[in-house]
């Protein structure tokens, strides 16, 4: 064990999953949840009036892996275990990691459905868990948002989408027909009805597709004069709909 340790002094961090590589991982969700785990460990450090720092970024083809050198293999070794039970709840988080510890939650259950995360120190792995939520406390819920479609496809269809109205990217289970629609508006905008599940900061941590509605390409002046065509043919010709309304009121 102590010669692994000083032939790879790193800590690192990997991404596992359906079809997972360095060329096809989803590039901010991997360096958020390396980038969480490792200023968590340091608070955690930190929280003990201990330091721990890392230099130097390794990217490895193994899965797909972040490394980093800490400047005390011994002290990172201990906290990063510790980390564990915290990330996993079987240990409260110390004063001044509850925020971190719940953000690198929040990162693990938004990996799409078959992507484990882990820490790695040699030979030795250790899965990243988060505490599952009660159901009860975050029922789910229908939504109806405009997405952009980021990644689409897998053994069992999903999507993977960002809204401006959520502010973060989310996954979400699909039907063949919705993956096929949504397949083919990858980096468009288009509208969709969700069924879904938030977590304790009010993300989506899961949801499925209900339907998806193509985002039209007409002006709105023209959409609104289609909809009053369909649904209220007499004002069809009336061109300030306001001064109309004014005169009835008179």
């Amino acid at each position: 064990m102590l010669r692994s340790m000083r032939e790879r002094p790193e800590l690192l961090v990997e991404l596992d999953g359906p079809g997972v590589s360095p060329d096809t991982v989803d590039t901010l969700a991997l360096l958020t949840l390396a980038e969480t785990y490792f200023r968590l460990i340091g608070k955690v450090a930190e929280a003990s009036n201990m330091s721990l720092t890392f230099q130097g970024l390794r990217v490895l083809d193994k899965c797909v892996a972040v490394s980093a050198t800490p400047n005390n293999q011994e002290l990172a070794q201990l906290v990063s275990v510790r980390a564990l039970r915290i990330i996993s709840g079987e240990e409260s988080p110390p004063r001044g990691t509850e925020v971190l510890t719940s953000n690198l939650r929040s990162c693990l259950r938004s990996l799409p459905t078959g992507h484990v995360a882990r820490t790695r120190w040699g030979k030795r792995s250790h899965p990243l868990v988060a505490p599952p939520l009660p159901s009860q406390e975050h029922p789910w819920e229908t939504v109806e948002l405009r997405v952009i479609p980021i990644r689409v496809g897998g053994a069992d269809p999903g999507a993977r989408l960002r809204s401006a109205s959520e502010g973060h990217e989310f996954t979400v289970s699909a039907t063949a027909e919705h993956a096929r629609r949504l397949g083919a508006m990858l980096y468009s905008e288009v509208d969709v009805e969700l069924e879904v599940c938030r977590d304790f900061e009010g993300r989506i941590e899961r949801g499925r597709v209900l339907e998806v509605h193509a985002v039209s390409d007409a002006e709105p002046a023209t959409a609104w004069r289609q909809w009053f065509r369909a649904n209220a043919p007499e004002w069809d010709e009336v061109d300030d709909v306001g001064a109309e309304l004014g005169r009835d009121r008179n």
